[in-house]
């Protein structure tokens, strides 16, 4: 399976949300969402690290709705497009059980490399900074390889 990175970011200054036209950030909205959240995890998390479960509605409201930290505006949907042909291409969770975390940062394949998972993570941790919180840690696993890169060029040691 792989080793456990726990990374961290000490936040010197409130972080500047970046401008990508061609993506949209928005909090999470409802049962809708929930859904491409699903549809999300099941594209992002294939392969050979991947749960050989899939997750249902009562998965995502266990680990997210049922959280006492659970907040709709700690949740993020990058979209690509517009009206009816938005397409949620991304997502993150910051949870705040005593430290904030990211959780779940997912870009789908066909959108990687395009800053979709550096607006995310920005997103996050402008709300940290929000809240009070001066440090964020996420864990991901070291042949993640992509993802551990973005992170270390986001300052996350």
């Amino acid at each position: 399976m792989g080793t456990v990175l726990q990374l961290r970011k000490r936040l010197a200054k409130q972080p500047v949300i970046i401008d990508f036209p061609e993506i949209e950030l928005r909090n999470y909205g409802g049962d809708e969402d929930c859904q491409s959240w699903l549809e999300m995890r099941s594209e992002c998390y294939s392969g050979p690290t991947a749960s050989a479960k899939s997750w249902t509605a009562a998965d995502f409201g266990r680990e997210f709705l049922s959280r006492g930290w659970w907040n709709p505006e700690s949740m993020w949907f990058a979209t690509s497009g517009e009206g009816a042909a938005a397409t949620e291409i991304g997502s993150v969770t910051l949870s705040s059980a005593g430290s904030y975390r990211l959780q779940w940062l997912m870009v789908r394949p066909d959108c990687r490399r395009q800053g979709v998972g550096r607006a995310l993570v920005v997103a996050a941790e402008r709300r940290c900074w929000e809240l009070g919180g001066r440090e964020i840690e996420l864990e991901t696993l070291d042949q993640w390889t992509a993802a551990t890169s973005l992170y270390r060029s986001l300052g996350y040691v």
